[in-house]
């Protein structure tokens, strides 16, 4: 019966560690379009008008020339773009966080079963033997990166409130947008462990 309850917690170990996989994969490209975005938002605080000039000219370059679309509006999609990604980005870390510590419940399972075998690699092993690289590179994602998004997205609302004198549609849109930011990034590192 050992036998048969071990191989049926292996194979959902390395069906769950090949999905593990999938979410680091997809964690990665999330990071970067979040960076990117980040940049170019950061970039347009800066220089408002030369990032927005290389924006319309990219739109006017591959869609077409005919549309032109204002600053306020390129902005706002922006924002609620980098709202979408850093959603998929928050949540795709918590599910990071939680199969790692599902994997080590399945090897603890796996080596209680095949005692006096230790099958402890991506639990207890990696919890313990974490290098320094590791660690700051944890340190980024899970804490830096969201301070960065939060402060350019913060500072952003702070320049548009004050450059915006009138409040319109598109303003409202904009601070809901930001107060959006703001809170899914709180409740993140609220909620952390």
């Amino acid at each position: 019966m050992s036998g048969f309850k071990s191989e049926i917690i292996y194979d959902h170990y390395k069906e769950t560690f090949q999905k593990q996989v999938k979410y680091l994969s997809q964690r990665n490209k999330y990071f970067i379009l979040l960076l990117g975005l980040g940049a170019v938002l950061f970039f347009q605080l800066t220089n408002l008008t030369s990032i927005n000039n290389l924006i319309e000219g990219l739109i006017q370059s591959n869609v077409s020339d005919s549309i032109t679309l204002e600053v306020a509006f390129i902005h706002s999609f922006l924002i609620f773009t980098i709202l979408w990604i850093l959603m998929l980005y928050y949540q795709i870390n918590r599910t990071i966080s939680r199969q790692y510590k599902y994997l080590g419940k399945l090897e603890t399972e796996l080596s209680n079963i095949l005692t006096p075998f230790k099958f402890e690699r991506e639990g207890r092993f990696y919890k313990f033997h974490i290098s320094w690289y590791e660690r700051i590179t944890k340190v980024i994602y899970a804490y830096l990166f969201p301070v960065f998004i939060l402060f350019t997205v913060i500072v952003s609302g702070i320049i548009n409130f004050r450059a915006n004198n009138v409040l319109n549609l598109l303003t409202v849109f904009n601070f809901l947008i930001y107060g959006l930011i703001a809170i899914i990034t709180l409740l993140y590192f609220i909620k952390r462990k």
